[in-house]
């Protein structure tokens, strides 16, 4: 029997970890040049630490589940926090085309690249979104939640609540 802490496999190599199938699958995607693809299996590798962060996985609270996780691990500015989260619903609903905020009445809509400095750049009504960036950010949260895991009980409970849901495939 294997008494190793679920987050060890989650953050390890193994096949059947659902955060290594997501990596595997960036490098997959990385080698054919799909831009696209690229950040929507970015967004998914954040949402699916954003519900191990908080030790839920239902549909509710999705925005501050995200936006918590980006501020506390990701240490990601509120505005970029807000930007992603956007991202988030234009590629889940639409392939990263358009979405709308309620709250401040206005339209996203976003390119991908990879030669700007900053991860979002407004260039008129669209944001371009660079990919480089957008993976360094993510990796390092990566990096972050995992040694954070590692110290916190806390944290370490709210990850075992969801492991059995979402932590394998």
């Amino acid at each position: 029997m294997d008494f190793t802490p679920a987050y060890q496999h989650f953050f390890s190599d193994d096949a059947t970890s659902a955060l290594a199938k997501l990596i595997s699958d960036l490098d997959t995607i990385k080698a054919i040049q799909k831009p696209e693809l690229e950040a929507y299996v970015l967004m998914s590798m954040l949402e699916l630490l954003s519900q191990c962060y908080v030790g839920k996985v239902s549909q509710r609270d999705q925005a501050q589940r995200l936006k918590s996780f980006l501020k506390d691990i990701g240490s990601v500015h509120p505005a970029d926090a807000r930007l992603l989260y956007h991202l988030r619903n234009a590629l889940m609903h639409n392939y990263g085309q358009f979405t709308f905020d309620k709250e401040k009445n206005t339209n996203y809509r976003f390119r991908f690249g990879y030669d700007k400095q900053y991860l979002f750049n407004a260039i008129g009504a669209f944001y371009s979104v660079n990919l480089s960036q957008l993976n360094k950010m993510v990796f390092d949260a990566i990096k972050r939640y995992q040694n954070a895991l590692e110290k916190d009980n806390s944290l370490q409970r709210k990850f075992t609540s969801v492991y059995q849901f979402i932590g394998k495939v």
